[in-house]
């Protein structure tokens, strides 16, 4: 048992579970890394346009700000990309059919990270939740936002090869959230024990 969720009920746990952040954050950081690489070999390719990581942006909403996993500026226009992986075989998930149809899991994200952009009242910039779900497939925003945006032969061999860095990264880091939790629930029944 593992924060009051029986794992034989729920064998994908680790990869959703509060005692694993810090290996669920690094699968979400690698996956941004490996997008804004992406988006900066297409930003050389058009004059004006920066990339950078990490950034928050004021709004004038009762949220106040919103951290960008990734900002792009194209002149005057700016993009605010907030990069999301979320485990579909989790139970709130799955309580939403998400073992029934595809995309439910990115669905309900992709909804929920647009209401904090609009709570934040962010002016005069275009949002996109970047989801992603646990198993490598890519959410409809994700999906549209790389094929609207890449264009070029030779940037679409570049998002080719982050879908397979983004996939590799994933399946390592659902590994290691895998082994994570098989030594901390070997430790939580020693520890009954003594």
């Amino acid at each position: 048992m593992c924060h009051g969720v029986l794992i034989r009920d729920s064998p994908l746990h680790c990869l959703d579970c509060n005692a694993l952040t810090r290996w669920r954050n690094r699968r979400h950081d690698m996956v941004r890394d490996y997008l804004a690489e992406v988006i900066k070999v297409h930003a050389r390719l058009e004059p004006n346009t920066t990339v950078e990581t990490e950034v928050t942006i004021q709004g004038t909403g009762p949220r106040g700000a919103k951290k960008a996993d990734i900002l792009v500026r194209r002149g005057a226009e700016s993009i605010m990309i907030d990069v999301g992986i979320v485990e579909p075989a989790a139970p709130s998930y799955r309580a939403e059919g998400s073992h029934l149809r595809e995309e439910v899991a990115a669905d309900i994200m992709a909804a929920r990270k647009q209401r904090e952009f609009d709570d934040a009242a962010i002016t005069d910039v275009s949002f996109v939740p970047f989801i992603v779900e646990a198993t490598g497939r890519l959410g409809k925003t994700a999906m549209d936002f790389l094929q609207d945006g890449f264009g070029e032969q030779y940037v679409e061999y570049q998002v080719n090869t982050f879908v397979r860095r983004m996939s590799a990264a994933i399946a390592k880091m659902n590994g290691v959230c895998i082994s994570m939790a098989r030594k901390l629930r070997i430790y939580r029944h020693v520890t009954e024990l003594a």
